[in-house]
């Protein structure tokens, strides 16, 4: 991702983020870029003459490879969470806090639709 302290910031720097039980930590990659050239949704610089874009990508890929192999040393999986892991944290965690019968019994008929969505 590329972290700017302002919105209006025209530069940024490239940050890995990691999650642990809702709190995200940031671990700077130390790679400067304009925000124009940073693609948002696939994580790589645009192709452009102003920087030597295919360097920085696989500069980019080996640290988050590197990070999520020291991830799974520390016991912890660097990716994205499962449909399953939601499913469960929606069940244990989320209904047990809704206050009304009547929203309760309607997010618990979307969970089950969602699980035999899930199963196929």
């Amino acid at each position: 991702m590329l972290r700017v302290k302002y919105s209006t910031d025209s530069v940024g720097t490239n940050a890995i983020r990691k999650t642990v039980e809702s709190k995200s930590t940031y671990y700077s990659l130390k790679i400067k870029l304009p925000v124009k050239l940073w693609n948002k949704k696939s994580g790589t610089v645009r192709k452009t003459d102003a920087v030597d874009y295919v360097e920085i990508n696989k500069e980019v890929s080996a640290r988050i490879k590197d990070f999520e192999n020291l991830s799974d040393k520390e016991g912890f999986k660097a990716t994205l969470k499962s449909k399953e892991s939601f499913l469960s944290y929606f069940e244990n965690e989320y209904l047990p806090r809704v206050i009304y019968h009547g929203s309760r019994i309607k997010y618990q008929t979307v969970l089950n639709k969602l699980i035999a969505f899930i199963k196929g």
